[in-house]
């Protein structure tokens, strides 16, 4: 690089500062906390200062803005220019800081690697106090080094004034006043490395006189501070990743606001492989110890370093246990970054190897540029870093609302945004209505009560939303709009906004409780209360869409999640998801006890899912139990891990499923007309007559067709009856050209088929045939006389099966004991549903003590008349159960929690279970 001259470079610097910083200054919308600067800076300086008291921000910055806006205008170009100037300014400061800190060479890289600063480009273009308090702390610091250098009072005082501004300006600005201190301590004290000079005991009192008058200064701001200490509620709690800061503050420092993550981190890892070499390579220069200009530059080095960790170390721990972290609270280190860069460039212009200094010192400081440009290109021109486009939103309102529509704002505090923008007139409603962000304040049903005072008759409504994600995780806003209007398409996006529109029904009210269209409780272990459902009926490609209704019971320390399965009646899966139950922003660990609130859901759908009414099975549980919670009958009984609620209507899908997306086990292409079978599933080769065998089949209609198809499945010589293709909801007749329909079935083996190896074959309702996979029939091993028995008790349960008897391998056992029950039953009809069982270990209070409910061996589809059956089921005793006498209870539930009847000799039910005769003892 060719030297240019001292003045020269220094003028053009800062010309090519100026310039990069003011073009496009007015191009983008202020966002939120540029507007709120405006607002705040509008008020009088009492106001001010009362305002910011209750804030996370002292005033200075505010006070400058206010009277700047008097002078210059409010206009985006204005309020920015403030900080333009700042910006601008940091430039000629850095580059004699590091003249006085290091050497001519060090400053002019210095100030061209912070000219060219996508970090210090972007905030000198944002209405904030950012480029403020980095200017304020490098003038402090140069003072401080000026000051202990020569000894004169005229840099202390600049020192103080500087840092009292900064305090003033930032409370982060404590963290440079913290490296300042040990910098004096360290230099004072002889230190090798730090020592400017022989500090006389004169110079120390002044660094403690200065310090003092800082802290002095900030005395009477110091109540408000202290009032503010863990107040700020404009995040979650939790705990700062580490790893995850140093990336983005190095990101930060680097690339800045205008590349993207996944491209920044390794521009960043290149910028620090820069900076470690350089600073390697320099520090190995071996040279005599006593040489001054040495001893000054490492002086210099090591009052840069710790510039830069001693900040750095300050905030992580301040924020350590509190994630609200943004890298740019560390802008106020930077320049110290770009001092260790110049070093080591520096270092390296000075090779006079050609090769060498290309290598360390052409191609590293080429690279810095190059993504420097590349960056602040993107700030420019790249519509992805494109800030909160408020001026957009209020302009398209003006333009398209009705008369008499209001505004809902979510989240309430973007109003000094919109309203700096807004021309209009409509009524606003702010959800909630906080002065600034609360994560603690989150939307519910109380919103309702808002809405019915403010919006009440009102033709519609316009809903911005921003940052809504924190107040409105739940989406309370939009579910309560609906339940009265109809949103209307947008045509028009705005960055980092939404723009929603409904019209309401006349004099709209809304339900400050929850209305579920289907009213199903079910008690999750007296944690949480599932109060119903409202299904909202969508295309098969889309999803199944439905909300659900929770009442937090008591208080949650565990993230839990639903796990949604969509079934049809007869049990199938077609469809399924496991998410949080409400809001992701809105984790279990947030409810509160007797909170109520929803969840919405699209449960994506297998390719190919007919259209008719289905069921969605929910089970609420944890990674850590993904077996779910108990769900509790009235009386406290548990009745399996999950209930099914319904019907969720399903449409026909918008356009057919892709061959690919089907996911086909076994294809065939099969043309059988009008239809092509495409491919086939079975649940399994091999079974008895009697069972079920689960089925499905993919059917491509190639025209449409003219009547309502069958078909059955036939095993060997003999037959099944005939099933409909899809669902009854869903005939052939009514499929279009083209549609592609995965059926599911369960598909009983006839009592009459033979065993041994057998085609299994397709027949559609005009015989024609398309044969299947060979399948094996096995011998029957069904019971039809009653087995010997321990304890005979004969008991009708739903007219559809008996139990008969049962053993019992002890009656007296020791606590921590297993108690083996084995229950004989004899089906008395086909059963169509698939039972689970229940056996239930009772003590003197009829408080369940031990438990197991599973599906028998054999499901009982598969269960044929006359048939007995056996099965063996295992309570485990706790080891601290209580001496005395037990009684078993047992019975069957289906997949909704129903279970069958006990039925008398008169035919009449009594009960829904059964005591067994014989008592246990526990002793």
């Amino acid at each position: 690089m060719r030297r240019i001259g001292g003045l020269p470079f220094f003028i053009t610097i800062c010309f090519a500062a100026f310039v990069l910083r003011v073009f496009r200054l007015e191009v983008q919308s202020l966002w939120y906390d540029e507007a709120f600067s405006v607002y705040l800076a509008h008020f009088d300086l009492a106001t001010i200062t009362a305002r910011t008291a209750a804030d996370i921000q002292p005033p200075f910055y505010y006070y400058l803005l206010h009277f700047w806006i008097a002078l210059a205008g409010d206009s985006e170009f204005a309020v920015r220019f403030l900080s333009l100037f700042f910006g601008v300014l940091t430039i000629p400061l850095l580059f004699v800081t590091a003249h006085r800190l290091l050497d001519r060479q060090s400053a002019r890289i210095a100030a061209l690697l912070a000219t060219l600063s996508p970090l210090y480009v972007w905030y000198s273009q944002e209405a904030r106090m950012y480029t403020l308090i980095t200017f304020l702390l490098l003038l402090s610091s140069y003072a401080l080094w000026r000051a202990l250098e020569q000894n004169d009072r005229r840099w202390w005082i600049i020192f103080a004034l500087a840092n009292i501004a900064a305090v003033y300006t930032h409370y982060f600005a404590f963290a440079i006043i913290a490296f300042q201190v040990l910098f004096v301590l360290v230099s004072s004290f002889g230190f090798p490395g730090f020592r400017l000079s022989n500090l006389k005991f004169e110079n120390l009192q002044r660094a403690i006189a200065a310090f003092a008058a800082i802290l002095l200064a900030f005395l009477p701001w110091t109540p408000f501070v202290i009032a503010r200490l863990g107040q700020d509620a404009s995040y979650w709690r939790g705990a700062l990743k580490l790893d995850e800061a140093l990336r983005h503050i190095f990101i930060n420092f680097t690339t800045g606001e205008s590349v993207l993550e996944a491209q920044a981190q390794w521009l960043a890892a290149g910028w620090l492989v820069v900076l470690l070499v350089g600073l390697l390579a320099r520090l190995s220069v071996r040279v005599p110890f006593n040489d001054p200009t040495i001893q000054r530059s490492n002086a210099g080095i090591n009052f840069s370093v710790l510039y830069l960790i001693i900040p750095l170390t300050f905030l992580l721990l301040l924020f350590s246990r509190n994630p609200k972290f943004n890298a740019r609270y560390l802008m106020i280190a930077s320049p110290a970054f770009f001092l260790l860069l110049a070093v080591g460039l520096a270092h390296a212009s000075r090779i006079t190897h050609h090769v060498l200094r290309f290598t360390f010192y052409a191609l590293p400081f080429a690279f810095l540029l190059f993504t420097s440009a590349f960056a602040i290109n993107n700030l420019y021109f790249d519509p992805a870093f494109t800030k909160a486009d408020f001026r957009g939103v209020a302009r398209y309102i003006e333009k398209n609302i009705a008369p008499g529509e209001a505004i809902i704002l979510t989240s309430g505090h973007l109003f000094p945004a919109f309203n700096y923008y807004y021309r209009g007139n409509a009524p606003q409603v702010r959800l909630p209505d906080d002065p600034t962000l609360n994560a603690d304040h989150v939307l519910g049903y109380d919103s309702a009560r808002v809405l019915n005072q403010t919006i009440a008759g009102k033709p519609g409504v316009w809903v911005i939303q921003w940052q809504d994600e924190v107040v409105d995780p739940n989406g309370f806003v939009p579910m309560l709009l609906s339940t009265r209007g109809i949103e209307q398409k947008v045509d028009a996006a705005f960055w980092q906004v939404k723009l929603r529109h409904w019209t309401l029904t006349s004099n709209a009210r809304f339900s400050a409780e929850p209305d579920p269209q289907i009213k199903r409780e079910a008690n999750f272990k007296n944690i949480v209360q599932l109060l119903g459902v409202t299904a909202t009926p969508t295309p098969a490609d889309v999803g199944a869409s439905f909300n659900l209704y929770w009442h937090t019971l008591e208080a949650m320390d565990e993230d839990y999640l639903v796990a949604l399965r969509v079934r049809d009646a007869a049990g199938n899966l077609w469809g399924k998801l496991d998410r949080r139950p409400a809001g992701y922003n809105y984790p279990t660990l947030r409810w509160k006890p007797g909170e109520k609130l929803f969840g919405a859901y699209t449960v994506p759908l297998f390719p190919g899912t007919p259209p008719g009414d289905y069921l969605i099975e929910v089970t609420f549980y944890t990674t850590n139990d993904p077996r779910g919670l108990d769900v509790l009958a009235p009386n406290g009984a548990p009745m399996g891990k999950s209930v099914r609620l319904g019907p969720i209507p399903i449409l026909p899908a918008t356009q057919p499923a892709s061959i690919a997306s089907l996911n086909i086990q076994n294809t065939i292409n099969q043309v059988i007309p009008p239809f092509t079978l495409l491919g086939y599933q079975l649940g399994r080769d091999k079974a008895s007559a009697g069972e079920t065998l689960s089925l499905t089949l993919v059917w491509r209609a190639d025209q449409k067709p003219s009547r309502d198809y069958t078909f059955k499945v036939q095993f060997g010589d003999v037959a099944t009856d005939a099933f409909p293709l899809a669902n009854l909801q869903f005939p052939t007749s009514q499929w279009r050209a083209g549609e592609i329909v995965r059926g599911q079935y369960a598909i009983p083996i006839p009592a009459s088929a033979r065993e041994g190896v057998t085609k299994l074959k397709i027949i559609l309702s005009d015989d024609n045939a398309i044969d299947l996979a060979p399948f094996t029939l096995e011998k029957t091993d069904r019971l039809f006389v009653q087995p010997t028995m321990s304890f005979t008790q004969n008991v009708n349960l739903g007219n559809v099966l008996a139990l008969v008897g049962y053993d019992l391998a002890a009656t007296t056992l020791a606590p921590g004991n297993s108690l083996k029950v084995v229950l004989y039953w004899q089906a008395r009809a086909k059963l169509d549903k698939a039972y689970t069982v229940f056996v239930h270990l009772l003590d003197q209070n009829n408080q369940v003590v031990a438990q197991q409910d599973r599906s028998p061996t054999r499901p009982t589809t598969t269960w044929v008349e006359n048939e007995f059956v056996s099965d063996t089921y295992e309570l485990s005793i706790k080891p601290d159960a209580v001496p005395g006498t037990y009684q078993i209870e047992i019975g069957l539930y289906d997949a909704d929690l129903v279970r069958l009847p006990v039925i008398n000799d008169s035919g009449t039910a009594i009960d829904d279970h059964i005591i067994l005769n014989t008592r246990v003892i526990i002793r």
